[in-house]
């Protein structure tokens, strides 16, 4: 997103893309403007299993985290707040119709950077949320 789709409040947020590099998936192509186009979420039709996933790896996903999954389809989210007078800016990476979950979840969940609470073992990744 840039600068601009965040200072204005209301208006649905942009994206860098040139034609023929990337996917385009979400886009509204008549929206096109100086290298940005702008998107708009669309709900997910079918639930996503991730039983086969949480047995490979051995851990439990966290309910709020498969809900969020099986919710949008959606391009990086980006955002800024302050906490207690520090900013903390995130980032939620793209989730498109397409998305391999089982890799997805491989690749960004099963990693260092993932926390574990004891009692359930599920699994919750601060980079991710």
């Amino acid at each position: 997103m840039d600068r601009n789709s965040l200072e204005e409040i209301g208006k649905l947020p942009r994206v860098p893309y040139t034609e023929g590099r990337g996917s385009k998936e979400l886009l509204l192509l008549d929206t096109l403007e100086q290298g940005y186009a702008v998107w708009r979420p669309r709900l997910q039709e079918e639930k996503i299993s991730f039983e086969k996933i949480e047995k490979e790896l051995g851990f439990t996903i966290n309910p709020q985290i498969k809900a969020f999954l099986n919710t949008y389809w959606f391009r990086t989210l980006e955002g800024k707040m302050y906490v207690s007078g520090r900013r903390i800016i995130f980032s939620l990476l793209q989730l498109l119709p397409g998305t391999l979950f089982d890799e997805l979840i491989r690749t960004r969940f099963n990693r260092s950077g993932a926390h574990y609470l004891r009692d359930n073992n599920y699994f919750f990744d601060w980079n991710i949320l």
